[in-house]
């Protein structure tokens, strides 16, 4: 029998994959990338409650029907009799192995998650408060790619020209103004307990992701430089390190993705309609939820054995008076 955990974290992880199954075929390539940040978020929260809404209570028989059933037919389920129970036979412990494989994965990924989070305390130690463009900043010696967390953003003003610290800051700025160190930061966590899943994985990449996609459109919008100007600078930091990996990672591919979605024609309004497809698989999840919860209440149901001055009591068969046999 799988461990009640492993059940929930089943459910959970299934009911992710299947929303970001509509995010990657529906929704990704949508200029709504402030709606899709709310889709994301709003998938994680929903595959996290899923199997806790209990329905049951909609679909439990009242107590007095209970009663009366089990007096007009002894032999229904809910009439009080209990199945013996047969022992399970002794084995191997196939629950604790299966908890054993799980707790020594997760434990893995957050030590992975620790690690990441003090290589960034070591670059925070490393670096002094400075005023670049204008704005409060930390100033690192190393030669890694500018990054913000929480509330700091992190960069080597010697490693870029003047003109180009402007639109670098004002990245930054949007990440730290919208909070978008949350988002990552949950979706780490998600991960962390859903290593086993592709779901957590694909939650993480999704959300790092559209949250380039927010930042873009909120510097370009500025209008303090046009697309080609910024996407050159795009450009130029792609040949620097990486940050640190807790925070959202600065690849080729990333780039790529982001300079084609700058490029993009606006979606249109209409275009919108698709996020209420989320809406019939929601209910159509909880409409499987309904059986589990009925079978719950049925059994819950069973157990209980009918009391009242109405109901009488069988006699035990040694009670019962012996049979007559016809005599010749």
């Amino acid at each position: 029998m799988i461990p009640e955990l492993l059940v929930y974290l089943l459910k959970v992880n299934g009911v992710l994959l299947l929303l970001l199954g509509v995010y990657y075929a529906l929704l990704r390539r949508l200029t709504f990338h402030q709606l899709n940040r709310a889709y994301l978020l709003g998938a994680l929260g929903f595959s996290v409650l899923y199997p806790w809404l209990d329905v049951s209570a909609l679909l439990a028989r009242p107590a007095a029907l209970d009663n009366q059933l089990s007096v007009l037919l002894p032999n229904w389920p809910g009439s009080g009799s209990v199945a013996p129970v047969v022992p399970a036979e002794e084995g191997v412990n196939y629950r604790f192995w299966l908890l054993a494989v799980y707790w020594v994965g997760a434990g893995l990924m957050t030590l992975r998650l620790l690690l990441q989070a003090a290589s960034l305390a070591g670059v925070h130690r490393a670096s002094r408060p400075a005023q670049v463009a204008g704005v409060a900043c930390r100033q690192v010696a190393a030669d890694i790619n500018p990054f913000s967390f929480w509330q700091t953003i992190y960069l080597n003003p010697a490693q870029h020209a003047p003109a180009e610290l402007p639109a670098i800051v004002l990245h930054e700025q949007v990440h730290v103004r919208q909070w978008h160190t949350l988002d990552v930061l949950l979706s780490h966590v998600q991960r962390i307990f859903g290593w086993f899943s592709p779901g957590a994985w694909l939650l993480l990449r999704a959300v790092q992701e559209n949250l380039e996609f927010i930042t873009d459109e909120a510097v370009l919008q500025t209008k303090q430089l046009d697309a080609k100007t910024y996407q050159y600078s795009l450009l130029q930091l792609s040949t620097l390190a990486s940050g640190p990996a807790l925070v959202t990672p600065f690849s080729f591919i990333t780039l790529k993705n982001r300079i084609r979605m700058m490029n993009a024609q606006r979606s249109a309004r209409a275009q919108a309609a698709r996020y209420l497809l989320v809406l019939p698989l929601a209910l159509g999840l909880l409409s499987l939820s309904a059986p589990e919860a009925a079978s719950a209440a049925l059994t819950a149901s069973d157990v209980s054995t009918p009391t009242g001055p109405d109901v009488e009591k069988e006699a035990p068969i040694s009670a019962l008076p012996p049979p007559r046999w016809p005599t010749s």
